[in-house]
């Protein structure tokens, strides 16, 4: 009984990290938008948002092993290679460092990555149970305060664009309507095309 009992709990922390990782992907997928609509839209290089996602689900892998050091290490092997993801590499490296027990790391990854304009959603910083140590430290507060402002500049500018409309080509008319919500790492283009 007490070996189903922490097969039970071993499995609910997976699910609790599973539905956590979305939350934390969503509020970072918003931010990546937003911070395109602030600036000109950016478009990723050719094969940047597939290593992107190669990267995360391999760091993700790891840090479900809780090998946080082999996670930090393929972070570091990309640094720089992924400017798109920036903040989302940041975040997603004090994360690592803070369960590994460095959260001044996890500070310093976050500092640098704000000084070079990146910036998160302020409940990503403020909920993400992974940064907890790091939220004692002096200097987090202004980060998020930071990330806040940075945020809602974006989040204005992103209501100021308009949305992506398809209409029917030919003489028919439209007989219904097809609403596409672009997927992670996406952005409208790329899902209308």
């Amino acid at each position: 009984m007490t070996s189903d009992r922490v097969v039970l709990a071993d499995n609910l922390e997976v699910a609790r990290f599973h539905v956590r990782d979305r939350l934390d992907r969503g509020a970072t997928q918003l931010a990546l938008l937003c911070r395109r609509a602030a600036a000109d839209p950016v478009t990723p290089p050719p094969g940047e948002a597939d290593r992107y996602v190669e990267l995360t689900e391999r760091v993700v892998a790891l840090y479900e092993q809780r090998q946080y050091v082999a996670a930090l290490a393929l972070l570091d092997a990309e640094q720089g290679t992924l400017p798109t993801y920036r903040s989302d590499l940041a975040h997603l490296a004090a994360c690592l460092h803070s369960v590994a027990g460095d959260p001044d790391a996890a500070l310093a990854d976050l500092r640098g990555a704000a000084a070079e304009g990146a910036w998160w959603h302020p409940r990503l910083l403020l909920e993400d149970d992974d940064l907890a140590p790091v939220r004692a430290l002096p200097g987090y507060h202004a980060l998020v305060e930071q990330a806040a402002a940075r945020s809602s500049v974006a989040q204005a500018a992103a209501r100021a664009r308009p949305p992506v409309v398809r209409r029917p080509t030919g003489d028919r008319p439209a007989q219904a309507l097809l609403l596409v919500l672009h997927g992670a790492g996406q952005d409208a283009a790329q899902a209308a095309a």
